[in-house]
Parts: C-alpha cells; sequence; structure tokens
C-alpha cells in the first residue's frame, strides 16, 4: 500500500507495476473480455440506464444478504415505486438497510459516465460496426475521494440514523455509533467490524485513510488492481466506526465504471462474495499477510469475482430484454 506521501505519479507506478505480475495479467484478460462482451450487449443499445438501475437494485439486494440482512429484489422495487430515493423508517428494519445500500448503488450511478454518446463521437471501424471510448471523468472534474466515500457512507448508514431519530429500534442502537457517520475513526475508537488484521488505530488509522483516499483519487491506475486494492484496504483499515465492507462493496463497483473496466456500469461484483464466503475472507487474510503473493492472490480472487459479475449483468440485460427482472 501506498504511503501518505507518495504522489500521484508514485501511486499509478506501484499499482500499474502490480497489474504486470503474470498471475494477475492471465486473469485480467479474461476479465477485459467479458466486460467487453458486456458493453456490446443488445439491451445496452438504448436500454443502458434501465440496466443500471436494475443492476443497482440487484447490487443492493446482494451487499443487504452480505450484511445478514434476508431480502429479495422484489421488495426494493416496491419500496422504490411507493418512496422513489427517499429512505422512510419503517416496521421493516432489514428493509431499511437494504433500502440504504440502494440508495448508495444509485447515488454512485449518478456519478458514473453516460455510455451512450453522441453520433460525432463515434468512431466507424468497419461495415456496421462503431468503435465507443467510454467517457471517463477527468481526474479534474472527478468526485474528491473523501465526499465520494462519505456520501456512500452516509446513504448506507442512513436508514439507521433516521430510524434513532425517531425513536424507532435499530439493528445497531447505540448513540456513539449515529454520531460516527462519515467520520474517520479516531483515538482509541476501534471498529465494530473483524477483519484478518488488526485495526489501525489514532494516528495511524488517520494516516491510513489518507493513503486510501490517495489510491482512489490518482490518475493513470489499472483498473483492476485500483478497485482491489481499495476493496482490501477499506476492510483492513476499516476507517470508519461500522459498515466499512458495504461502502468497499459499492466503491468496486463505481471505481470499475470509472476507470474504464465496465462502461457499462453494470457488473455484478457481490454475487461471489456472497456465494464464496470462505474464498473471500481467505483471499482478504492472504492481502493482510503483507506478502506480495498474498497481494497478488487477493488480486486474482477479485478479477475472477468481477469476471463472473460480468456474466451475471450478461444474464440480466437478457433478462431486460424479454421484460423478467432477474429476483
Amino acid at each position: 500500500m501506498t504511503s501518505p506521501t507518495s504522489s500521484d505519479a508514485q501511486i499509478a507506478q506501484a499499482v500499474n507495476a502490480l497489474a504486470t505480475h503474470p498471475r494477475i495479467r492471465e486473469v485480467t484478460t479474461a476479465l477485459r473480455q467479458a466486460t467487453t462482451d458486456l458493453r456490446w450487449h443488445e439491451a445496452l443499445r438504448r436500454r443502458w440506464h434501465e440496466a443500471r438501475e436494475e443492476a443497482s437494485v440487484l447490487s443492493a439486494t446482494t451487499q443487504a444478504r452480505i450484511e445478514g440482512v434476508s431480502i429479495q429484489a422484489a421488495d426494493i422495487r416496491q419500496r422504490i415505486v411507493a418512496a422513489g430515493h427517499h429512505v422512510p423508517t419503517g416496521d421493516n428494519s432489514s428493509l431499511d438497510v437494504a433500502m440504504g445500500l440502494w440508495r448508495a448503488n444509485a447515488r454512485i450511478t449518478t456519478m458514473m459516465s453516460p455510455l451512450a454518446l453522441p453520433r460525432n463521437s463515434r468512431t466507424r471501424v468497419g461495415l456496421g460496426v462503431e468503435s465507443v471510448a467510454p467517457v471517463r471523468p477527468s481526474p479534474t472534474t472527478r468526485t474528491p475521494a473523501p465526499m465520494l466515500v462519505g456520501s456512500i457512507h452516509r446513504d448506507v448508514m442512513a436508514p439507521l440514523v433516521l430510524r434513532h431519530a425517531t425513536g424507532s429500534p435499530t439493528p445497531l442502537n447505540d448513540d456513539e455509533l449515529l454520531s460516527h457517520v462519515a467520520t474517520i475513526r479516531a483515538g482509541s475508537i476501534a471498529p465494530q467490524e473483524s477483519a484478518p488484521c488488526p485495526a489501525p488505530l489514532g494516528e495511524e488509522c488517520v494516516l491510513r485513510s489518507q493513503s486510501l483516499m490517495a489510491l482512489i483519487s490518482a490518475p493513470g491506475c489499472d483498473a483492476v488492481v485500483r478497485a482491489s486494492l481499495v476493496h482490501a484496504e477499506m476492510l483492513c483499515v476499516r476507517p470508519f466506526l461500522a459498515a466499512n465492507g458495504a461502502v468497499a462493496r459499492v466503491l468496486t463497483r463505481y471505481l470499475i465504471q470509472r476507470d474504464g473496466l465496465d462502461p457499462a456500469g453494470c457488473v455484478l461484483t457481490d454475487i461471489d462474495l456472497l456465494t464464496k464466503p470462505v474464498d473471500y475472507q481467505a483471499a482478504l487474510a492472504a492481502y493482510a499477510s503483507g506478502e506480495i503473493d498474498g497481494v497478488v492472490e487477493w488480486v486474482c480472487f477479485m478479477a475472477s469475482v468481477m469476471t463472473q459479475g460480468a456474466q451475471y449483468a450478461m444474464d440480466m440485460c437478457t433478462s431486460i430484454q424479454a421484460g423478467e427482472p432477474l429476483v
């Protein structure tokens, strides 16, 4: 991991050097082919907005299940129809948690570059075939990393804060927790989530959180490696008192779109994290060891998760074409 004083160039150099590792090159080749195939799915020609919205629902459903909440995508869709982007409190705390995750996913889709481009921005490369380069936000127009991460955390935690404010019971009914929304841990306050490594405290937590923000922001980094490292660092540093894992998973979806790996913004990166929890934890433990082989193991695991996520997204797009949303 980079230090807080690393320049953008140094961060990019370190990230891109890791991307040249033979094992990582092999798995990312398959991943890039999978996301390219997804990009040209017929459903994305005119219905890419709808695909991103459905990906937000399915991502929130899976992320909620990872957090231990039993929820169906249909439950989230029904709440969206009833309340839109508002996150009302209700008698169902599990649904409120899922809606916070959905709102975080919906927010990042508003930050994504459009998939459909003006006709004059397309380059014809063959009969009936056009090459469309994804439009990515420049480093100067990107949402600043602290604002990006903080907004995701606020969205995830919003239902708990609202329920607490109205006197409703919350799954984590803790005044200290609710007062630390979108705030980096300080002093001796330890996170409520566990990880294969001790959580940094005090100044170390602040410095590593700054390094994490620098990694998110540095231009010119390999998309696969950056997203993988950000995910792992969120889980190991745990800059917030709670919901670090949820933030990590939403961030992964956003970063691979922003950096051009998934122009469609539809890759469902969380399904394999839900169905393979032992592999997820083993790969994270390998990363936390600090050994280069462990870091490579983690990146390869995440690349395989993303590759499968692209296939899940293909299935989702096919369902959208058929008018039959995935459950």
